[in-house]
């Protein structure tokens, strides 16, 4: 065979492979985008795919978004997201009344939190950002309070048998329309902790925290086992949490779950329960995480070998797990 022909039969294969290779790489990219595989699932693969998509989509990687009342820190998991020892990424802050149907769009991450009170149409701002494409997490108590001259979603808006009791504080009338954000963090709201029972001022414990059959979630790696969670004070802030319960009629994923130990009450005599969710998950490929409280403010226990004493610490492997769950 003449070397001219060996030289076009080696471009061919070259050719061929250089084409093989693109559609992998192409294919990879939806799956990871569409959150069916995670970047860090694939030795290398996140060198490759971050950079490529931030700059293909010229998104910037995090967002919080805060208020002025409610649960949560913003600028503490700023501080935190920001420590090369945790994660080393610079997030953005910006104030709810600032956010808007196109900037949301700009961020691949979008952190809310410190935001109970909320217009309505500002939770649909945030379900628009969720239908295109955006990976969320809520936290706490966000959203719980309406603006004033919002409207409440009862159940005989949606079906004139039923009793005119609210669905969710997350659940909204926007003029003719219903905005369900209930449904995109797939939990309904119940009310804050210490606002149910006295929170004093040391950090306390209120119950167990227990990994779901998704032990291995990524969102809990490295979670030590029998850690609780704690309300109270601290040197950092003070703690609460929202308490929370899953309609069965949603998807969701239970990540982690508070056992209380005994039924909670209400302060009128209603029972809780004794389990409630603590970190849930829902959506196509998990892009949607609620938190009941924020993961700035867990606290757990470690075991220092130096001085043979358990100290109290923050628990900053939920925030680094955040950040590679969503981003990586």
């Amino acid at each position: 065979m003449p070397d001219y022909e060996k030289t076009k039969m080696v471009m061919g294969d070259a050719w061929h492979i250089i084409m093989f290779v693109g559609l992998v790489v192409m294919l990879l990219g939806i799956v990871t985008w569409m959150g069916f595989v995670r970047c860090n699932q694939i030795p290398g693969w996140c060198q490759v795919y971050d950079p490529l998509y931030l700059s293909l989509t010229g998104k910037r990687e995090v967002l919080i978004v805060y208020g002025d009342d409610g649960i949560g820190n913003p600028l503490e998991l700023q501080k935190r997201l920001r420590d090369p020892k945790i994660v080393g990424v610079i997030a953005d802050t910006t104030h709810i009344s600032r956010i808007g149907a196109g900037n949301l769009q700009n961020y691949d991450l979008v952190i809310v939190e410190k935001a109970r009170t909320m217009s309505t149409q500002q939770l649909q701002y945030f379900i628009d950002f969720v239908d295109a494409g955006g990976k969320l997490v809520w936290t706490g108590d966000a959203g719980t309070k309406m603006a004033a001259g919002d409207e409440q979603l009862f159940e005989d808006d949606l079906d004139v048998n039923a009793k005119h009791t609210s669905l969710s504080p997350w659940a909204r009338r926007l003029g003719k329309s219903t905005v369900r954000f209930d449904t995109i963090i797939s939990v309904a709201y119940l009310g804050n902790f210490c606002e149910t029972s006295s929170c004093g001022t040391n950090s306390v414990p209120v119950g167990n925290l227990l990994a779901e059959s998704t032990g291995n979630h990524q969102l809990i790696y490295g979670l030590a086992a029998n850690q609780l969670l704690y309300v109270g004070a601290s040197n950092l802030l003070p703690l609460d949490f929202a308490l929370v319960k899953e309609p069965e009629s949603i998807g969701s994923k239970r990540v982690l779950t508070l056992d209380y130990g005994t039924v909670l009450k209400s302060k009128e005599g209603a029972d809780f329960g004794r389990y409630f969710p603590v970190i849930v998950t829902s959506g196509v490929g998990e892009k949607v995480a609620y938190y009941a409280q924020p993961p700035e403010m867990f606290l757990g226990t470690s075991f220092d070998y130096e001085t043979s004493k358990t100290t109290l610490g923050p628990t900053n492997v939920l925030i680094a797990n955040l950040y590679k769950f969503f981003r990586k």
